[in-house]
């Protein structure tokens, strides 16, 4: 079994992964790449929260941080590590109850299947399809191959399998057999655990290379228009100088 990647910081201090290729040229995260696809639903769903009286950026902040402590509990259990107490300080009283929630759906999930952990938090790279990735669980579940994504929001999205289907690319082009994808929801509010599972993920596969297409087209497109603005800048500078000496 692959051990945690900087096992001493819990997911809230962990410096954020960067991937190489094996000749040293950086690529984006598969999660970086998928912020290239638009969510129109979002729009809507923060004008609902405003209406409440909520600020949606301080309520995402506040549910993805519940989320990461939800998943250092997680990699605790899977690993056997002990949890320090202390660290639990970091978190509001309301991220750690709803952090509580779902990691008490993930004990009833877990005995609910055979499980013999594999990979935890396995950083991996893709020389083919240029990405980097970390994943959270590659294991034998119920003597299947599964690769497996623990989510605490409140529904299966389909950005979630084409994020599963990316990670299923870098453990097959690493050698490693994976007989289905799972996603597994654990609600924060306490609400019954349950789980995606798909099997055949190449129609998900294709919607992110078309993904990463997109997001390596807009960096190509950023970097010429900086050029282009450099250019500019350089030329009026030049212009400058010039009816300047011509005043003299």
């Amino acid at each position: 079994m692959t051990p945690l990647q900087n096992p001493g910081a819990t997911r809230k201090h962990r410096p954020r992964p960067m991937y190489r290729l094996a000749d040293g040229t950086r690529v984006p995260s598969v999660t970086a790449v998928l912020q290239i696809i638009a969510k129109p639903w979002l729009v809507p769903w923060a004008n609902r929260l405003g209406l409440q009286g909520v600020d949606s950026a301080k309520y995402v902040e506040q549910t993805a941080v519940a989320g990461s402590l939800t998943h250092d509990w997680i990699e605790h259990k899977l690993t056997g590590r002990t949890w320090d107490s202390a660290q639990l300080a970091d978190y509001s009283e309301d991220e750690q109850g709803q952090a509580l929630r779902a990691y008490a759906g993930f004990r009833q999930w877990s005995r609910a299947h055979v499980l013999e952990p594999l990979l935890i938090e396995s950083a991996l790279i893709s020389e083919q399809l240029r990405i980097g990735g970390t994943i959270d669980l590659y294991a034998l579940l119920d003597e299947r191959h599964a690769l497996i994504d623990f989510k605490t929001s409140a529904r299966v999205y389909d950005s979630h399998l084409v994020q599963l289907a990316a990670y299923r690319a870098l453990l097959e082009e690493s050698g490693r057999q994976v007989d289905e994808v799972r996603v597994v929801v654990l609600p924060r509010d306490g609400s019954a655990w349950f789980e995606e599972v798909e099997t055949d993920t190449s129609m998900y596969l294709d919607v992110f290379r078309a993904a990463r297409h997109l997001h390596e087209a807009h960096r190509v497109l950023d970097r010429e228009r900086r050029r282009q603005q450099e250019q500019r800048t350089r030329e009026r500078a030049a212009q400058r100088t010039e009816t300047e000496t011509r005043m003299q």
